[in-house]
């Protein structure tokens, strides 16, 4: 009876993977998270809980290099002369980073009907703070200084994306080095391995 059983749950894998192309039995879970951009704005998305571990990745990698980014871009800024008499506005940057806990959904459909709720609620509120708040006009000063943060978390998207790409490629020449020296000393290992039983058959005839 148990061989009648998985030969009918082959044929059911077979006939779902004909069907439905790439999609497995344990079907994938989706999430909806909040991140806070370099420029402190805001923003919610849904993934697949396989891209969302991508995404921690990434954010954490982005957090243990983003002091090196710092540097590397306060440097270029120093340099353009476009900048002349304005400091890099490190102090309204910060590493990108997750808001509140991300939530988990059965399929994408329900994970994208709650981020639309949460965009009515988000553009509700908006419009009720727009209605109460007075209009405020802009010096020029207060222009330039939300211009430099625009440029400012821009160059810093720029810095810290080379800097990881340049990172991932150091660890990947060192992990391709060392698996080569590891092939090496393999073959190393192998041709001792068959020199010592070559002589100990050479001793055994000369017995």
């Amino acid at each position: 009876m148990k061989i009648y059983q998985g030969f009918a749950i082959g044929i059911v894998s077979a006939v779902l993977s004909v069907l439905c192309p790439g999609r497995s039995l344990a079907a994938e879970s989706y999430v909806l998270y909040k991140v806070m951009d370099i420029d402190h704005r805001t923003d919610m998305r849904v993934v697949s809980a396989t891209e969302f571990k991508e995404v921690e990745k990434t954010l954490q990698l982005e957090k243990k290099y983003f002091p090196e980014a710092v540097r590397n871009a306060t440097k270029e800024w120093r340099e353009d002369e476009m900048n002349k008499g304005s400091a890099f506005p490190v102090a309204r940057l910060s590493p990108r980073c997750f808001v509140g806990s991300p939530e988990r959904f059965p399929t994408q459909e329900k994970a994208d009907e709650q981020l639309n709720k949460y965009y009515e609620r988000d553009a509700q509120k908006d419009a009720r703070q727009k209605e109460k708040a007075r209009p405020k006009a802009l010096s020029d000063k207060d222009r330039k200084r939300d211009q430099d943060g625009i440029r400012a978390a821009k160059l810093m998207r720029e810095k810290l994306e080379e800097l990881m790409e340049a990172k991932t490629k150091a660890a990947e020449a060192e992990e391709k080095k060392a698996l080569e020296k590891k092939d090496i000393e393999n073959k190393v290992d192998e041709k001792q391995a068959v020199d010592k039983a070559d002589a100990m058959k050479a001793a055994a005839k000369a017995l």
